[in-house]
């Protein structure tokens, strides 16, 4: 009773200056224990203010003394544990006399960027299954210009990529380069393989798709059986995984108009194997390889370079796919055509990917 006598005393002194004084003090109390009520009891008191007037702070906000005392009296000889804990840890790790931490805070979600990407390519996708030539030229033009803008907003600070990620001249340039040239190149196996080979190869669902995942089981296996390479092996490892994943799409090219499934299988393990035999020592030149404030960014951006070729490659497989004449009702030996276009059609870029790892071992090496 005594120390509620003297809180209301000492609160009452306080509320003759200024108000928004009193209420400062007060949260010494209020924020003195984990307890949501006290918080609660005080901000309510205050935001009432606005309508009782500022002549009855003092009514309101005793409230909050008589209930913070109250509680004080209530808990003597049960103290909480945090309070126990607190100071010793304040005191074992001497928190109180350390300088501020710099670290900066999370920076917010490049929206725009993710936004202008996203609409550029469900434009070009949508570009891949248009009949009419003009309206595939416009929707390309239209997702072009988005992701021409997505890059155009890669400047700012709140960015997806490392600084001008497809710049050849830069140190990490062609690693990027390399992996959307690549995936854009390899996709329209995943895209169209299963539909050639049931139709081609008569071959039943299930081991068309048995067939499409052993790229990726490759991948896997390939990954595995290089981890362990060192510094001295990764310049080669990368040009010749990327050189591996070009013949495997030559191969394909050659194969599927054949239509020998078992001709298929080879050219499939070597797409995945060159991949897995490249990618882990790509992903570390290019980590390695940026100002170490962007290196979360580019060991996180790297895989998304890799999904934004895929959509793009899937995109132009459907545009080359169309202008083959594939269809529901297509003759056999336009689609026989389509199956060499749809892998030819992307050796120049493989060729662009592999000239980009062969730059990037060289430089970085």
């Amino acid at each position: 009773q005594a120390d509620m006598e003297a809180a209301e005393r000492i609160f009452a002194a306080l509320a003759r200056g200024p108000v928004g004084e009193a209420y400062n003090h007060l949260q010494f109390s209020v924020q003195d224990e984990i307890d949501v009520h006290r918080v609660v009891l005080a901000w309510r008191a205050w935001t009432v203010l606005d309508l009782t007037g500022k002549q009855h702070a003092h009514t309101l906000l005793r409230q909050s003394v008589r209930f913070c005392a109250d509680e004080e009296d209530r808990k003597r000889g049960s103290q909480h544990e945090v309070r126990r804990v607190l100071p010793k840890l304040l005191d074992e790790y001497r928190l109180l006399g350390r300088p501020l931490g710099r670290t900066r805070a999370p920076e917010p979600v490049p929206g725009g960027s993710i936004a202008a990407l996203s609409g550029g390519v469900i434009a070009v996708l949508a570009a891949g299954i248009q009949s009419r030539p003009v309206s595939a030229l416009l929707l390309i033009a239209l997702g072009l210009g988005l992701l021409a803008a997505a890059l155009a907003l890669e400047r700012r600070r709140n960015r997806l990529f490392p600084p001008h990620p497809l710049d050849w001249r830069q140190a990490w340039g062609p690693g990027y380069i390399m992996v959307l040239m690549l995936s854009v190149a390899t996709v329209s196996f995943t895209v169209y393989g299963a539909l050639l080979m049931e139709t081609l190869l008569d071959a039943t669902p299930l081991a068309a798709g048995l067939t499409i995942a052993a790229e990726w089981v490759s991948w896997t296996v390939a990954a595995i059986a290089f981890a362990g390479a060192g510094p001295r092996l990764e310049p080669a490892l990368i040009r010749g995984g990327a050189l591996i994943v070009m013949i495997g799409i030559a191969g394909l090219a050659g194969a599927m108009p054949k239509g020998r499934a078992t001709a298929l299988l080879p050219w499939v393990a070597l797409l995945g194997a060159g991949f897995g035999i490249a990618w882990a020592f790509v992903m570390r030149r290019v980590v390695g390889s940026v100002p170490r404030s962007e290196r979360e960014r580019a060991a996180s951006s790297l895989p998304t370079m890799q999904l934004l070729g895929y959509a793009l490659g899937a995109a132009a497989s459907g545009m080359v796919a169309n202008l083959a004449g594939i269809g529901a009702d297509a003759p056999r030996p336009c689609i026989k055509s389509a199956a060499f276009w749809l892998f030819a059609a992307f050796l120049p870029l493989a060729g662009l990917g592999v000239a980009a790892a062969w730059r990037l071992a060289r430089i970085s090496g």
